[in-house]
């Protein structure tokens, strides 16, 4: 949050009259749990500029995570928009207090916003710091092996091409204060997306599990529906291994 210095104690303004202003800017890594205070500080006084510099009539999509759910009951799933957000990881904190923070403001100024609660994004140009990005690196290494960590997660895959359809849809029609999960509405345990891209390398690899790698998996499964998304008139289109088969693909033509 550079821009926060920027920001503060000046005058913002957005150019142009945007009929649509998406807000993605995120931090992802906190060195200690009060790191998130600091985090917020900075994060509100940015949104706090932006809506004030908001022209009346445009709207702010706020692009949030799944990580704000935390960890629902298998009996709660697919998840929806209403069901209380209990984040239990840093992340999921941080994103759910800005947009508590930002429904607030945008009432309070009479403007327009809604929300995305974005679930896991895959596909082409996808970086290593995500299960595809790191599962196609790690393949491409050359080794003849890919060493792997708990694999029996079950996540919601998404076309990164889907995820802009959708934020688009939501720039176009969402509603005012309104929250949308941006999902496929089906759970794919991480061992089967690795499948998936074993299948389409099609070269033999040896897969190695260490429990040592990756984040420890204290989520057994999250799902979100996607029923209030598709009222807008938005359907995915991508099939998960044709999805997981272009970004394997894309990695093996950048090296």
């Amino acid at each position: 949050y550079d821009i926060a210095s920027c920001l503060v104690g000046s005058e913002m303004c957005i150019r142009d009259r945007p009929d649509v202003v998406y807000y993605l800017c995120s931090q992802f890594r906190f060195s200690r749990p009060s790191a998130v205070l600091d985090a917020w500080q900075d994060s509100f006084a940015v949104l706090d500029c932006i809506v004030d510099a908001l022209p009346v009539g445009a709207r702010l999509v706020y692009v949030g995570s799944c990580a704000q759910y935390g960890k629902v009951d298998p009996a709660e799933l697919p998840v929806v928009e209403d069901r209380r957000c209990e984040p239990v990881t840093d992340y999921g904190f941080f994103k759910h207090g800005e947009e508590l923070h930002l429904k607030k403001i945008l009432r309070h100024a009479g403007k327009s916003g809604c929300f995305a609660r974005v679930f896991n994004v895959t596909g082409p140009g996808e970086p290593e710091r995500m299960v595809g990005g790191a599962f196609a690196s790690r393949l491409l290494s050359g080794t003849g092996e890919i060493v792997v960590g708990n694999l029996s997660g079950k996540r919601d895959f998404l076309d990164v091409r889907d995820v802009a359809k959708a934020l688009a849809c939501l720039g176009n029609s969402g509603s005012r204060l309104e929250t949308y999960n941006i999902s496929s509405g089906k759970s794919v345990s991480i061992g089967d997306y690795l499948n998936m891209m074993l299948a389409a390398y099609d070269e033999r690899v040896e897969v190695i599990q260490d429990a040592t790698v990756g984040s420890v998996i204290d989520i057994p499964e999250l799902v979100g529906s996607n029923r209030r998304l598709q009222q807008l008139g938005w359907t995915p289109e991508y099939d998960l291994s044709e999805t997981i088969s272009e970004l394997l693909k894309v990695k093996q033509h950048d090296k």
